[in-house]
């Protein structure tokens, strides 16, 4: 995907692996979102075809996966999915249950915060993570996800944060 993302027709080839990843095995499924996500800055136009892709994605039975779609989802269609509200809401829950992996949430958290144009709740409900009794790798994952952003709504929470957090 980075040397994908480097090509002319970098935005082509982004749109085709988010049609090809919705019939493949989840995994891979996790591995092109989640690249595609990290290294592919080019705008790609929305289509039909893409847009189906996505609400294949979104509706996956597999949360990890529905989570790996929303970034790209946010960067390329900016007022979202239908389908991306109750998605979103869903993958809140998930990371605030004490039954989730600690390698789910991190994954989920890390989508939810790059997806965050796509619901002003996804801010202030990851950041009751933070000083909670969620697991310390979430919570770090959690910090580092929201400074990996430009978002001037993540220093004030960050900065409130850091006396909680152990």
């Amino acid at each position: 995907v980075r040397l994908a993302a480097s090509k002319p027709d970098a935005a082509e080839t982004a749109a085709r692996m988010v049609q090809l990843a919705g019939s493949a095995n989840d995994s891979l499924k996790l591995a092109a979102l989640e690249s595609l996500a990290t290294h592919m800055k080019a705008d790609v136009a929305w289509s039909p075809s893409l847009d189906a892709a996505f609400n294949k994605l979104i509706n996956s039975e597999n949360l990890e996966v529905a989570a790996a779609s929303l970034p790209l989802l946010a960067r390329w269609k900016q007022d979202g999915s239908a389908a991306a509200k109750p998605l979103i809401a869903k993958l809140i829950a998930q990371v605030q249950r004490a039954d989730t992996s600690a390698a789910q949430a991190e994954r989920i958290v890390t989508s939810l915060i790059r997806a965050r144009a796509l619901d002003s709740n996804i801010l202030p409900q990851t950041a009751g993570l933070l000083g909670s009794q969620s697991p310390e790798a979430l919570q770090k994952r959690l910090v580092l996800t929201l400074g990996e952003t430009s978002d001037p709504a993540v220093g004030p929470i960050l900065a409130a944060a850091l006396g909680k957090l152990q």
